[in-house]
């Protein structure tokens, strides 16, 4: 539920830069102070686990009725490709490691849909950094969806599927307020740069997150969020969390 006095990224008293080397980010340009919030953001796609526990050990794969989630799941999100193989497509997919979890693996089917309907809906989250670090494990993924599922993933190239794979990994947030768990994707909170000493967190409720101002921030400061919560951890163990993840 995006609140109606809170501005969204286009609106708030930021603005994205862009940097040879870090890419795009987000800085101030106004002061802010502890506890303001600074913008939100609606999930460009988002899903629970809902429906994870009828795959276990299976003998058939459940139907797609049964696997949806009411609260954060439609029929119209998925293409009709995917409707009779629904069951099939999330058990392989859970059980691929670069996938492994059932919100993850509607993530990317929703993703996959929204390409296949219109590609140009795609560009701002293919703009997007993955970890190079699980890129060939991204395409040796995409390139098994695709030789087992050929009638859903025929329209949709190995580099492409491999890099909704790997955007997902790497800039996917728990939803800690879905029931059963889940993640989502905010594509204005991907832009926001990673420091040990974060000046901002971030707070979900279903599919809005909030970005707040934790400490006084500057004009022309960039926003920073912790992105493995290791303020107090050893400096080899926070590099070696970021060069893994990210």
């Amino acid at each position: 539920m995006m609140l109606p006095s809170v501005p969204s990224l286009d609106s708030a008293a930021v603005a994205v830069h862009q940097d040879a080397s870090k890419g795009r980010y987000v800085v101030a340009t106004t002061t802010y102070q502890a506890g303001d919030i600074v913008f939100q953001d609606q999930a460009f796609v988002y899903a629970s686990c809902s429906g994870e526990h009828l795959l276990n050990g299976a003998r058939n794969p459940p139907t797609m009725a049964t696997l949806l989630d009411p609260a954060c799941d439609t029929v119209d999100e998925f293409h009709p490709s995917m409707h009779r193989l629904f069951g099939s497509l999330l058990a392989t997919m859970r059980s691929l490691d670069v996938i492994g979890e059932v919100d993850r693996a509607k993530c990317i089917l929703k993703c996959v849909t929204k390409f296949l309907q219109h590609p140009a809906s795609l560009n701002d989250m293919l703009s997007l950094s993955a970890a190079t670090a699980n890129a060939p494990a991204c395409v040796d993924t995409a390139q098994k969806l695709l030789q087992k599922f050929p009638a859903v993933f025929t329209q949709v190239t190995v580099p492409v599927l491999s890099k909704i794979i790997g955007i997902l990994n790497t800039n996917s947030h728990e939803l800690e307020a879905v029931v059963g768990g889940g993640t989502g994707l905010f594509l204005s909170a991907c832009l926001m740069e990673h420091n040990c000493f974060a000046n901002c967190s971030f707070t979900t409720k279903n599919n809005t997150l909030w970005v707040t101002a934790v400490r006084p921030i500057q004009v022309n400061e960039p926003l920073s969020i912790d992105y493995g919560n290791l303020f107090y951890r050893p400096l080899h163990e926070r590099q070696q969390h970021l060069q893994q993840g990210y």
